[in-house]
């Protein structure tokens, strides 16, 4: 019986091996370089800026609201048209101030029955909510602001949406401390509503 000699088997495999494990560094550490290289142009890349959008926002851009308390919240419903709403340092009535492209900032106005206006909400420009304490009060444009509707069982109310002239939410806490978000329609002014485990 022929003897098959192994040797030359052998040493093929093991110089084979020895060549791949001389090159996969080299072969990784390229695959590595170009996977970075993709990954810091993708991390660096930049959008460019809105065509719409110029200038920039500093602290010169403020500008001061002379006369008025703290502002908590504002709304635009149009582009010509803006309410804010704040509150009385000293406790008193919640405040709203209005905003217009040809006159500017108006002269606050005192929203008796209200001690605070944390939120507000314009829709259109011809409806605001505005909510604070456990009050929310409605201005029309053709009758100015309302009088404030009081909600039992609120702490108070800090934020308000209106997608549309008929639905708003508002969302705040209950007297129990307890989150809550109390709706409002058209057809049914301001309801009861739940959150988690509030019940108004």
């Amino acid at each position: 019986m022929k003897k098959i000699k192994l040797y030359p088997i052998f040493v093929c495999f093991w110089l084979t091996l020895a060549l791949v494990v001389m090159l996969a560094p080299n072969a990784f550490a390229d695959w590595q370089a170009q996977t970075s290289a993709q990954s810091t142009s993708y991390k660096t890349a930049t959008m460019p800026p809105p065509s719409e959008v110029s200038g920039t926002l500093n602290g010169s851009s403020a500008i001061t609201v002379s006369g008025v308390p703290p502002l908590n919240g504002i709304s635009c419903p149009s582009t010509t048209l803006c309410w804010a709403v704040g509150n009385n340092p000293n406790g008193y009535d919640g405040y709203a101030v209005e905003w217009t492209a040809n006159g500017g900032w108006g002269v606050s106005q005192s929203i008796s029955g209200t001690s605070v206006l944390s939120g507000i909400s314009c829709p259109s420009t011809t409806l605001c909510w505005a909510v604070g304490g456990s009050t929310a009060v409605e201005w029309t444009a053709n009758g100015g602001w309302g009088v404030p509707q009081l909600m039992s069982g609120i702490g108070a109310l800090y934020g308000i949406s209106c997608p549309s002239i008929s639905l708003c939410w508002a969302v705040g806490y209950n007297s129990n401390g307890d989150g809550l978000a109390v709706g409002w329609t058209a057809s049914s002014s301001w309801g009861n509503a739940t959150l988690g485990n509030a019940t108004l």
